[in-house]
């Protein structure tokens, strides 16, 4: 019924049939029903040379709030997902800088040691001069 109405529409009557389509669909129609009447209307008035706003056509359906409100929460869970990430890959990096830190210190006192007992044996093996 609808797609007849757009198919057989003048000039004339464009603007008032898009909007008593748009007032009908509003509430009842999905998605993919609305994008595809969207694309029909604005292919209809690119050949009658009406102009046409296919973008806010309907842009306050129920079914596009609906997309809308799951898409927000949806990003909004992978913006908390993604501090949560890097928030993990920092403490990671801080703890690997830690563990490096205690490596390094555990080497240079394992080196000071080794030069202290190389240090002792060199004086032990040293005749004593009288």
């Amino acid at each position: 019924m609808i797609n007849k109405k757009i198919g057989s529409v003048d000039a004339a009557s464009f603007p008032p049939l898009a909007s008593e389509v748009e007032s009908m669909l509003k509430d009842v129609a999905g998605r993919n029903f609305l994008a595809k009447t969207r694309r029909r209307l604005n292919n209809r008035a690119k050949e009658l040379g009406v102009s046409f706003e296919a973008k806010s056509w309907a842009a306050d359906a129920t079914s596009e709030k609906a997309r809308k409100k799951k898409q927000d929460s949806f990003v909004k869970a992978k913006i908390e997902e993604l501090k949560a990430a890097e928030a993990e890959a920092a403490e990671a990096k801080a703890a690997a800088a830690e563990a490096e830190a205690k490596a390094a210190a555990a080497e240079a006192e394992a080196e000071a040691e080794a030069e202290a007992e190389a240090e002792a044996e060199a004086v032990e093996e040293a005749p004593a001069e009288e």
